[in-house]
């Protein structure tokens, strides 16, 4: 049953009179009937939903606890809101909420107003400047969440930490690794890339992403990867699927328990989608665990050190934004700084 399931009554019912409708549909329309609902369920991915389920559920207590309705919300209860969340609330190691995790709260507040038909509150200009007030705010005691780049040289220690080929394991993690790194990959474009996206040129790997994070409506983007490149994904990749015997499907499997096979797709109800899919958090233990074993401090690297060692390293190498924005798939150059944390 999900969390949200108590706060239901509080929801008012959909109010949509500004639309103009017709007295009577033609039944010719019920053809169309599946593909829409398909239509409308995608608009969001499933992670987006539960993230936003997870994250209005501390509005909905905030309003509950204050006797006002969460939705639709009156503008000054999102303000009173916005004015808890970073001064009041405070996280498990007793810090500060920082921007971001209120700015999640705020879109989940938006989401579900959009979704019964409501005018979000979040977009009164008294909280988008209240917002931006508390993006201003200097010396609020948050917690450090950044992660700590891979360079070639940590690439390299974990590399040696995972050892020789002597099981899928080892060759599957190497060209997790190295992949991730060359091509600045997010994990969940990691877990998703499939064989079919992957063209083994004579100086390039090249991959074609379908979506992404940053390309949700299927935009043509790929990228180029140079073999020529230190630590190169290509003979690495190339020699997993050899290895692997893969010509089809995800490009990286979950293993069995022997780590000499892959596991094989099979359905499973409770969790939507199939079993032998690696998953983000795969991805992300996978690499806190080899940069523990190559003794690298494993508190502050994870799964995005991965991708903000591609744009660090790139940079180091004296690859202008343009270039390196072509790597990454970044839309906004500001953005691209953040990642960026040369060794001066």
């Amino acid at each position: 049953m999900s969390k949200l399931t108590k706060y239901r009554g509080k929801v008012a019912l959909t109010k949509d009179d500004e639309f103009v409708y017709e007295d009577q549909m033609p039944s010719s329309f019920n053809a169309f009937s599946e593909t829409a609902k398909a239509l409308i369920a995608n608009n969001r991915t499933s992670k987006t939903i539960e993230t936003y389920e997870s994250n209005i559920l501390s509005f909905y207590d905030f309003c509950d606890e204050n006797n006002v309705r969460p939705i639709p919300a009156d503008p000054r209860t999102v303000l009173a809101f916005i004015s808890f969340q970073s001064e009041h609330c405070l996280s498990k190691d007793g810090k500060q909420f920082a921007v971001n995790t209120i700015a999640t709260r705020l879109a989940a507040i938006k989401f579900f107003h959009n979704q019964n038909g409501y005018i979000s509150p979040t977009d009164h200009k008294m909280n988008v400047d209240a917002f931006d007030g508390l993006k201003r705010l200097k010396g609020r005691d948050i917690k450090d969440t950044r992660q700590d780049p891979i360079m070639y040289h940590e690439l390299e220690m974990i590399i040696n930490a995972i050892g020789p080929d002597v099981n899928l394991k080892a060759i599957r993690d190497k060209a997790i690794v190295t992949l991730g790194l060359q091509g600045g990959f997010r994990r969940s474009e990691l877990c998703s890339l499939m064989i079919k996206d992957l063209s083994f040129r004579r100086d390039a790997l090249r991959v074609n992403l379908l979506h992404s994070k940053a390309n949700q409506k299927n935009k043509l983007e790929w990228k180029e990867l140079p073999i020529d490149e230190p630590f190169s994904a290509y003979d690495y990749v190339k020699k997993w699927l050899s290895e692997a015997d893969l010509t089809e499907g995800n490009l990286f499997r979950a293993l069995s328990r022997d780590k000499k096979s892959i596991r094989i797709y099979k359905d499973d109800p409770e969790i939507k989608q199939p079993t032998g899919l690696m998953s983000g958090n795969d991805i992300y233990r996978l690499i806190k665990h080899y940069a523990l074993k190559a003794g690298l401090p494993a508190s502050k690297i994870g799964a995005h050190s991965l991708r903000s060692g591609c744009v660090t390293q790139l940079a180091e190498n004296d690859k202008n934004d343009i270039y390196i924005m072509g790597r990454t798939g970044h839309q906004d150059p500001r953005t691209l700084q953040n990642y960026i944390k040369r060794s001066s």
